[in-house]
């Protein structure tokens, strides 16, 4: 039996990650910039009505002008106050280039460099890796280099001292090397502003005030929570609920103990006058207020995020049509934001809504360039978009047996329908062939076509990688007689994978099945016989053999240049069927667990959670009993705690953030938490398949496959020689921000009470980082009141 762990903690804090009328001209344009508004105009309307979005406002500045500031929709849907240029929202992080542009007046006035130890400031706020303190600087802190990734339930609640924040993430452990990648940490801009607040005997707040707000003349804007809270002008914030198809009002989240990084509230009046401070390279009224040389500092790459997109200090830099585009958005709960430049046009806009995240927000910058800049020349040709209609298989990364459809929507756009996510528009496709998502230009798609001309598979470009998606009904073609790869096949250890890779044919294809990542097709050798990995070319193998011509190893390059590792051919073994599902409930003992959970009905289990990324650890109680209720409560002191109660027919989740009653895919989701449907599979899940043999950390596993309506696969690990359950693989449901991966290991399993229960626990998510939960107790026998497991909001019972 395995105990699954608090994964509301990962849930609230994924959810953070998201987080954080007439139209009004301000002159009289030419008659076709007036028709370009009016347009504009037309399409964000539709936009806010098919996302759902109550209200929202956009300003627009071009060549030092504002050309429109317009409201849509309502402030308040009750009351149906309509959105105005007044309206106030909160801009989450887009609060980010405040701070920056505010280190670089400081820059400028030699108070500090960007590339200065933040230890001077703050000489608590100190990383320490083996032993060695990390030279953390303000350049590295505003570009989310430092190898520390989100820490946000220091700051959620609201009631843990900026001090105390500071104090506690220094604790943290790093998830990647220093200033190797990009993790994004809103404390590392809270360090950046109390380090400029105790520089100037003053706080982060006071200083935005003057040295940006005043100067400005934005003076409906600020970072203290509650002057906001008492404008007459701002707007309420809500989260669309997909499963009662109704708006969920969503309380204001007090960021006073982490402004720096998001905690601006501003209308579009406002933030239009901060985008033509940034378009004038720092001057307001021709006075410079910052240098052109440090203001560029903030918008000059220092990290990649992905193949096509950088990060500066606090913006995110991209292309559009070859043209810089600097951009950021903010999303804290009931509110999105989106802040973007385009330079080389003098062109810039802010959009703001009252929905806690929307595609509009990322799909509004090309919409606004669309319309209002000069666009290179493009050939007037119509694209007929019937022949790629149609469904395509996915089976890569978090995708097993999902069905992309390649649709036309209503309004003529071409479009692509993700399982699990929502349908994205395209844009037509470019001189190679590339559909780019109009939500953003860093995702594409392209298509393949076979001997006779038809579309064959669809292709799925994303970070470096390109995923093919063959269409429904075709088979694929093989390239060459798949007999000469048979001396190729079988098992490959490597050490740096800790596990074996397998060689093996999957749509004709010779195919390496790295462990714990996926199975990647290959290409046919090249001249050098090196075969690059069809998604990803940067990466390929080459097979060594001794004298006599057979295969002894496999060896890993990286741009056929660098040779990552050489993995030796294992000798073949007889490979044994596969076991039934019945035999792997047996395996697993279900039916005496079932009993043994039914005869000491009444459990608790009590220990400690230790949210690695954060410094903090807690204390975790979980009470459950045998027909499926449980509740978990894990207390963070003075940050806060997260509470998870289900029962047979209703969920809930509250503490750190607000009330919620879990509905359908979220409370299937929840019940598949319970004791009870993680020992009996079989009355649990729609679809149980064993999949094939692994290895994990050297125990040999059998994969198994766990699939349930409406919920993501998940891939479960199990123990050969005994059933235990080592590791699931699975993707998390979350409101507003879709399906993420996660991968949770189980460990120290012992026998108690008839039960097999895994004392540790570790949780693991790219953007979280590790999470680990050490049981100390479990008892039996225990006798619950019925309030224990009372779904309903303990504020109004």
């Amino acid at each position: 039996m395995k105990i699954k762990p608090p994964i509301q903690a990962m849930l609230l804090m994924i959810t953070l990650i998201v987080m954080l009328t007439l139209p009004a001209y301000a002159f009289t344009e030419p008659n076709h910039l007036q028709q370009q508004i009016e347009r504009l105009s037309i399409e964000l309307e539709a936009k806010r009505n098919e996302y759902r979005i109550p209200g929202m406002a956009i300003a627009v500045v071009k060549d030092d002008k504002i050309i429109i500031a317009q409201g849509f929709g309502v402030m308040d849907i009750e009351q149906k106050t309509p959105v105005t240029a007044e309206t106030v929202f909160s801009i989450g992080s887009s609060s980010k280039a405040f701070t920056a542009t505010m280190v670089g007046m400081y820059v400028d006035q030699n108070k500090l460099a960007w590339d200065d130890l933040v230890t001077a400031q703050l000489p608590d706020y100190q990383f320490t890796v083996d032993g060695d303190v990390l030279p953390i600087t303000y350049r590295d802190m505003l570009s989310h280099r430092t190898g520390y990734t989100r820490n946000d339930l220091l700051w959620a609640n609201g009631k843990a001292s900026k001090a105390l924040i500071l104090k506690t993430a220094a604790k943290a452990e790093p998830v990647d090397a220093f200033r190797k990648n990009f993790y994004y940490n809103n404390v590392m801009y809270l360090a950046a502003g109390e380090a400029m607040a105790k520089l100037s005997d003053s706080s982060w707040d006071a200083l935005l005030n003057d040295l940006i707000l005043q100067p400005l003349g934005m003076n409906n804007t600020t970072s203290i929570h509650e002057i906001a809270e008492s404008s007459p002008h701002i707007s309420l914030g809500y989260q669309w609920n997909e499963e009662t198809e109704q708006h969920d009002l969503m309380p204001r989240r007090n960021l006073n103990n982490v402004a720096p990084a998001g905690g601006i509230y501003s209308n579009v009046n406002d933030m239009a006058q901060w985008i033509k401070f940034q378009l004038n390279q720092g001057k307001v009224n021709q006075q410079p207020l910052i240098s052109q040389q440090q203001l560029q500092a903030t918008h000059q790459a220092q990290i990649d995020i992905a193949s096509t997109v950088d990060y500066g200090m606090g913006w995110m830099l991209r292309k559009w049509q070859n043209r810089p585009v600097i951009e950021h958005g903010g999303n804290i709960d009931g509110y999105g934001a989106q802040v973007a430049l385009l330079p080389d046009e003098k062109l810039g806009f802010v959009l703001l809504t009252n929905l806690t995240a929307t595609p509009l927000q990322q799909e509004s910058i090309n919409m606004v360039w669309r319309h209002l800049a000069t666009q290179e020349e493009i050939k007037e040709t119509k694209t007929d978009y019937q022949e790629f209609v149609g469904e395509y298989h996915a089976n890569f990364g978090p995708f097993k047996d999902a069905i992309f459809t390649f649709l036309i929507k209503d309004n003529g756009s071409p479009a692509v329908d993700v399982p699990g996510q929502t349908v994205y528009e395209l844009l037509d496709p470019d001189e190679t062939g590339k559909w780019y998502f109009k939500v953003t230009n860093s995702i594409s798609v392209s298509f393949d076509l076979s001997k006779q001309g038809n579309v064959a598979a669809m292709r799925m470009q994303q970070n470096g990688m390109n995923f093919e998606l063959p269409r429904k009904g075709y088979n694929i073609e093989p390239e060459v007689d798949t007999g000469t790869f048979n001396q190729y096949l079988g098992s490959y250890e490597s050490k740096k994978l800790n596990g074996h890779i397998k060689a093996l044919i999957q749509n004709h294809r010779l195919t390496m099945d790295v462990p714990n990542q996926m199975a990647f097709e290959l290409q046919l050798p090249d001249e050098n016989g090196f075969r690059e990995f069809r998604i990803k070319s940067d990466t390929s193998v080459k097979f060594v053999k001794n004298e006599a011509g057979v295969v002894t190893a496999v060896q890993l390059y990286k741009n056929k240049i660098e040779l990552v590792e050489t993995a030796p051919k294992l000798e073949d073994t007889v490979v044994e069927a596969l076991p039934s599902v019945n035999q792997i409930m047996e395996l697993r003992q279900s039916k005496s667990r079932i009993k043994a959970l039914k005869k000491n009905d009444g459990f608790e289990l009590t220990g400690v959670i230790n949210i690695k990324s954060s410094g903090i650890t807690g204390q975790l109680k979980t009470q459950f009993d045998a027909k499926s209720s449980y509740k978990k409560l894990m207390d963070f002191g003075v940050f806060g705690q997260i509470i998870t109660v289900v029962n047979k027919k209703h969920g809930s989740t509250y503490g750190i953030n607000p009330y919620t009653k879990l509905t359908g895919k979220y409370l299937k989701q929840a019940m598949s938490e319970s004791p009870l449907a993680s020992i009996d599979w079989q009355n649990h899940y729609d679809e149980i398949k064993v999949l094939g043999r692994s290895e994990i950390n050297q125990i040999p596993v059998y994969a198994v496959l766990l699939k349930q309506t409406d919920l993501p696969v998940t891939t479960a690990y199990v123990d050969i020689e005994n059933g235990d359950l080592v590791k699931i693989k699975t993707k998390l449901l979350i409101p507003s921000v879709g399906a993420v991966g996660v991968q949770i290991t189980y460990a120290d399993y012992r026998e108690q009470h008839g039960l097999r229960i895994p004392f540790k626990t570790s949780i693991k998510n790219p953007m979280m980082g590790e999470m680990e939960i050490i049981y100390h107790e479990f008892k039996n026998k225990q006798k619950f009141k019925r309030s224990v497991f009372d779904t309903r909001n303990p504020d109004k019972i």
